[in-house]
């Protein structure tokens, strides 16, 4: 090299290699002196640490702006959560009451049906933002797919109504590994996307098989069909089959089925059925855990900041024939809890004085029936709750309805709690304490001490929804509240020997992730 033209030497840094200098000199001669190599090899050594700077300042600049992405996003999370779900409580209340009020009619059918459509473009939005932030949090456990696939056809009850679901899913089937509240998620968006697509009057099919690795659980529908060769793209954000734009379809439904299935380390496909319609699958890793009437008088308390919405439930409440008081701050609420006849309270968490969650345990002390009504729906705060005592948990926006049945439900569990029981009645089902006996439709059951204590708590709290770490304390004991398996199995169990149709529960329904309840 020093008897050519050119001379040419790296850059070289932590970082690695940043460029190559060149130099050489006009005539003859070797481009670097002898008596200046030294000075020339610092001046190179200096370039490239100027060099290797410039490249640190870029990566900071980088570094700092995807941090000030990653904060809006996380502040835009949270104004979703909050200042979005409000008013779409409020809408969603007004439309019901509108046809309560009013009575069925075209337009009250559509604007209840116009604000069911914006609840699930609002929870897809909020969904693919936790997953573009890394926000999702997961909590895998064993999980039986019968009480997923019922919880997701229930909330979906309007959607599938114009459908023949069956679910061939069953009960024997092994508990899998996977996040509840993710697998509901996936569920309701393959659901909601097959009673989208298929023709009323088809079937929708919820289809669980073993395989060799695990399990395949697979939605199943007579539609039209996927666009040949697109299905692998159809997972992508923002991607509409053609009629997708007429059906209200934001494109992030199966994207988030994606997500959430990349998240819990499971794979979800998409083809074309050979009996024509669509099929999406998804397979799962077997669990490696061993061998789950009105007619009341009473006042209830509304307890919420947000006046419209306070306004809202206390109409419905009031034309159900109960009677309403209000408070819109913790003090306000907890002075409003001890009067007389105060016998339920609707508890908002987001109060501006107080957590609303700290509430819980005093207004059970005054022995008051307590149904948190609030926007925040983390796991982590359902649980949190109920194990404080809360007797239900319901996330804004909600259906007045399903509202009013848990308000009826936990008052008739108060006043039976307050009569005091012996001999429990669940709809089909007897339970007579002191002997430890059970009847189905006056059949007797024959019961483990286990199921049995099982049962009898869930019979006790009759339409209650009891936690996992609740359940497994009062049966196994302290030391087993992490065992939510030992509780899985004895549900199936309890199942397999009172449900009608075990694959299709009634009488013991799931709460993905968070607990069971004993219905009538």
């Amino acid at each position: 090299m020093t008897a050519s033209a050119w001379q040419f030497h790296p850059l070289k840094t932590a970082l690695g290699v940043l460029g190559v200098l060149g130099v050489a000199r006009d005539g003859d001669g070797d481009p670097i002196p002898a008596d200046k190599r030294v000075l020339f090899a610092t001046l190179v050594g200096q370039a490239a640490l100027a060099h290797e700077r410039l490249q640190l300042e870029a990566q900071a600049r980088e570094v700092s702006a995807l941090k000030q992405r990653d904060d809006l996003r996380a502040t835009l999370l949270s104004s979703i959560g909050h200042d979005l779900k409000t008013p779409l409580t409020a809408v969603v209340a007004a439309a019901d009451q509108l046809a309560s009020e009013y009575g069925a009619s075209p337009t009250t059918a559509t604007l209840q049906s116009e604000a069911r459509r914006l609840r699930r473009v609002f929870d897809d939005l909020v969904e693919m933002t936790r997953i573009e932030a890394g926000a999702l949090v997961m909590r895998q456990e064993a999980t039986d797919l019968t009480d997923a696939v019922a919880a997701a056809a229930h909330d979906l009850r309007a959607e599938l109504a114009r459908h023949r679901l069956i679910l061939d899913v069953p009960p024997t089937l092994p508990l899998v590994e996977a996040d509840p509240r993710m697998l509901h998620h996936v569920l309701i968006n393959l659901l909601g996307n097959a009673a989208k697509f298929a023709p009323a009057d088809t079937d929708i099919i919820i289809e669980g098989r073993r395989t060799p690795d695990g399990l395949t659980l697979g939605v199943l529908d007579q539609g039209p069909g996927l666009p040949p060769g697109r299905e692998a793209h159809l997972f992508d954000r923002f991607t509409r089959v053609d009629g997708d734009d007429r059906s209200g379809g934001t494109g992030l439904g199966l994207a988030i089925v994606q997500g959430f299935a990349q998240a819990m380390g499971l794979s979800v496909s998409a083809s074309n059925r050979e009996t024509g319609g669509s099929a999406f699958l998804r397979d799962l890793a077997q669990s490696t855990d061993p061998a789950y009437g009105s007619g009341m008088t009473a006042q209830i308390l509304i307890v919420d900041d947000e006046a419209a919405i306070r306004r809202l439930v206390r109409g419905a409440v009031e034309r159900a024939g109960l009677t309403a008081d209000e408070a819109a701050t913790a003090h306000d609420a907890l002075t409003a809890a001890r009067r007389p006849g105060c016998e339920l309270v609707l508890l908002d968490l987001g109060l501006p004085d107080r957590d609303g969650i700290e509430l819980v345990p005093l207004l059970k002390a005054m022995d008051r029936a307590v149904i948190v009504l609030t926007a925040r729906d983390a796991t982590a705060e359902k649980v949190a709750a109920l194990d404080l005592g809360a007797d239900d948990y319901v996330v804004k926006p909600f259906d007045t309805e399903e509202l009013l049945a848990r308000i009826r439900v936990a008052l008739r569990r108060h006043n039976a709690a307050a009569a005091g029981q012996d001999r429990l009645k669940v709809g089909p089902v007897e339970i007579d304490l002191a002997a430890h006996q059970v009847w189905r439709d006056g059949v007797s059951v024959k019961l483990t001490r286990k199921e049995f204590a099982l049962l009898a708590e869930l019979a006790r709290h009759a339409g209650k929804l009891l936690t996992h770490a609740h359940l497994l304390r009062v049966v196994w004991g302290e030391g087993h509240i992490d065992d939510v398996e030992y509780l899985r199995v004895a549900v199936r169990a309890l199942r397999l020997k009172l449900e009608a149709d075990p694959a299709a529960p009634a009488l013991v329904l799931n709460e993905p992730g968070i607990g069971y309840r004993l219905v009538a």
